[in-house]
Parts: C-alpha cells; structure tokens; sequence
C-alpha cells in the first residue's frame, strides 16, 4: 500500500496549519523532570547555632548546596547525611541517615534538615534539640 501526501486540495491548509501549530507547540512545551528546576544552581552561605543544651556543639560553619534536578546533598556530621529532595513550591525536609544508632545510644532525636527555596535564597534550620542551627544561603 503506497500513501500519498496531497500538497493542494480543501484539506491542504489545514494540514499545513497543523504542522506549522505543532512545531510552534514544541517550542513551548514545559520542561520535563529531568531538566533543570528553578531551584537548581549554587548556594553558600552560614550556619550559626540558635539553640544548644550540650557544650559540644559548635558554633556553626559554613555552607555551600549544590543543587540539580531538585535534589541536594547535605552531610552534617561524619555518617550523617541524606540527599534532599526540594519540592515543587520549594519546601523540603529530610531525617539524616546513618544516625539511627547513635540516636538509639545517646538517645537522641534523629537530626534532620528542614528549609526552604525561593530560588534565589534557601533557609532553615537543621541538627537535633541539643544542637540546633539556621542558615541562611544566598544563590552564587
């Protein structure tokens, strides 16, 4: 069976009209999940302690987030990290993994990283009740 493309005719218009709508359809479609987000780029910054009930914490450090496709890396102590997922409004949260058994041992709350992205500034706290921090990390 041979098919053939009439070039003339009632129906050539709109033929032509859908193909020119559909190219002009793909220069606007959205990005998908594994482009870019408008949360990924650099971030740095300082953490400082807000809250401490142990003599051992220190006094903050600096921070710096690489963020792609949404996700970051954030490693607080040796053992204790997790890959963080920034939602789609820019929230995110995370419990530390690795430091089940030393929570168990010291009976300690499991530390965890809680903030926010504008896309521009991240913020928010993170570390456990005996040594809690805030940050504050500017987009570079």
């Amino acid at each position: 069976m041979r098919l053939t493309l009439r070039t003339h005719g009632p129906f050539a218009w709109l033929l032509a009209m859908a193909l020119s709508s559909g190219a002009a359809l793909a220069a606007v479609l959205p990005v998908t999940s594994q482009d870019a987000s408008p949360f990924d780029g650099t971030y740095r910054g300082m953490s400082r302690l807000v809250e401490t009930s142990a003599a051992r914490c220190d006094a903050g450090t600096a921070i710096d987030f690489q963020v792609k496709h949404s996700q970051f890396h954030f490693a607080w102590r040796p053992g204790q990290d997790a890959i963080v997922d920034v939602g789609p409004r820019g929230t995110y949260s995370a419990m530390l993994r690795g430091s089940f058994v030393a929570a168990d041992k010291h009976m300690e709350v499991l530390p965890r990283i809680d903030g926010h992205s504008d896309g521009h500034v991240m913020a928010g706290e993170y570390g456990t009740r005996w040594c809690k921090y805030s940050y504050q990390l500017d987009r570079i």
